[in-house]
């Protein structure tokens, strides 16, 4: 998460279970129907 310049936070009680948040910064937006860079034409799901 840091190297990815992400941060990550815990909250927890007893009893009350936990929550974990996990942010990463998104570089770019993308129109939903187009593939991320990960998804070249070599990409296989």
């Amino acid at each position: 998460m840091e190297a990815a310049g992400g941060t990550a936070r815990i909250w927890s009680s007893p009893g009350a279970g936990t929550t974990v948040l996990l942010s990463v910064p998104v570089l770019e937006v993308r129109d939903p129907g187009e593939p991320s860079t990960h998804q070249g034409p070599d990409y296989a799901d």
